[in-house]
């Protein structure tokens, strides 16, 4: 089959019906009305689509070649037949945020079996896309709201037949669902991941107010380590942390590329002052985390802990002894 139909053909296997048949009825695509959908359709299908709420239903899965995911939005036309929009975008991450993403566009008209595909990733593009993780996912697997809008600059066209499907326009916000295979396939750390046990460890105590919060740290004492940090670890246990040592004092920024866990980052200043704390640091995400004010160390620690243990900017931190070179 060629390359161009197999999103077709994934597609087709994902509505879960036989063409001719209506939709089925699909769960709730976000809480209330936070997932929608709006288009503009014209060609075989004119239309202007506002879906959201108990009229839309939407699915979203990472592509199964691995590359990039892929969107599903299902309802119904004015004359009660049945469309779905099928958004496959290769070159998108699972959590990634993004501008002039190109995009696979499929439209299936269900009702009379048609099918309708831009086949090739230069016609369509997502102008601006935003990823935000959904709480409350079952562990390990994970779930996002998906929220894009774009255009297409030609027709999605008949697959096996005549005519097409022009989108204007498109607006959504829908939801990826990733599974527990998904997730722990992709903890596998690639070739050259040095294995955290290798990793020097040190004490580090944050005094808040009377209380000592004593955590295990590895300390990331090369370029190379601190490249890495915590990325690909599945869990962090209470009272572990990563240790990043930073002198000479300087501003610095962190982001969360290739982390699978929720962080708090501790940015700590000359003498050991807490200057700011960013916490439940959004997994995946490549949004620069940025010190107020030159630092010597960051730690970071389990998302959550900071308010949990009452840690707060202007507390202190108690660094190890030599902990502080430049790596």
């Amino acid at each position: 089959m060629p390359r161009f139909l197999l999103p077709l053909a994934a597609a087709l296997l994902s509505l879960g019906a036989a063409a001719g048949e209506p939709p089925l009825p699909a769960p709730a695509c976000l809480p209330g009305d936070q997932g929608w959908l709006e288009a503009r359709l014209g060609g075989a299908v004119e239309a202007d689509l506002q879906w959201r709420g108990a009229d839309l239903g939407c699915t979203g899965m990472l592509r199964p070649d691995g590359e990039g995911l892929r969107l599903r939005f299902a309802g119904r036309l004015p004359s009660g037949e049945g469309l779905a929009l099928v958004f496959a975008a290769p070159s998108l991450a699972e959590g990634q945020r993004a501008r002039g993403v190109p995009v696979n566009v499929t439209v299936l008209h269900e009702s009379e079996g048609r099918i309708y595909g831009t086949m090739g990733p230069d016609r369509c593009v997502l102008d601006e896309v935003e990823q935000r993780p959904i709480r409350g996912a079952a562990p390990p697997g994970r779930s996002w709201s998906v929220q894009a809008r774009g255009f297409c600059t030609e027709p999605a066209r008949a697959v096996g037949g005549r005519g097409s499907v022009f989108l204007s326009r498109f607006d959504f916000v829908g939801r990826l669902d990733v599974t527990a295979e998904e997730v722990r396939a992709a903890l596998v750390p690639p070739p050259g991941i040095e294995p955290l046990s290798s990793f020097p460890q040190a004490e580090v105590v944050v005094e808040s107010g009377r209380k000592r919060h004593v955590f295990k740290a590895w300390v990331a004492d090369t370029l190379e380590r601190r490249t890495q940090g915590l990325m690909y670890v599945p869990a962090l246990a209470p009272g572990r942390a990563m240790l990043f040592p930073n002198a000479p004092a300087r501003h610095v920024a962190f982001w969360m590329r290739n982390t699978y866990i929720p962080l708090d980052l501790i940015f700590i200043a000359p003498g050991g002052r807490i200057t700011n704390i960013i916490e439940n640091a959004e997994p995946l995400s490549e949004r620069p985390l940025e010190s107020s004010e030159p630092v010597i160390a960051v730690l970071e620690v389990a998302g959550g802990t900071t308010s949990r243990l009452g840690i707060a900017p202007g507390h202190r931190v108690r660094l190890p002894r030599g902990a502080l070179s430049q790596p």
